[in-house]
């Protein structure tokens, strides 16, 4: 969660740890009013830096086909396209899964 100098709440990310070293990233969601200054961005840097200590094998999360900005934010963040699930959001509205694969450590 991320909260602005009068408390309020500018964002948040929400993330599941799944068995084998999944994370599943559920929802994030940045307030209308603060997006484009790098909240989602904060966001999943600190969601990285969390999960970093469990050592995740796989990052995952699902986006609507039509959100654009928001591919191109997780695309910055090194998630590729993985695959397609039809209807995910409703009738004619697909969903985009998108995965991340963190560099291995010694």
């Amino acid at each position: 969660m991320s909260v602005d100098e009068n408390g309020y709440i500018d964002g948040y990310i929400v993330a599941l740890q799944r068995r084998g070293g999944i994370c599943h990233i559920v929802s994030i969601a940045v307030r209308k009013d603060c997006r484009r200054q790098h909240v989602a961005s904060i966001l999943l840097q600190s969601l990285f830096e969390l999960c970093d200590v469990s050592q995740p094998r796989l990052y995952i999360l699902e986006v609507d086909i039509r959100n654009m900005g928001a591919q191109v934010l997780y695309a910055k963040h090194g998630f590729g396209y993985a695959g397609l699930i039809p209807n995910y959001y409703g009738s004619e509205r697909h969903a985009l899964v998108m995965v991340k694969i963190p560099a291995w450590k010694c």
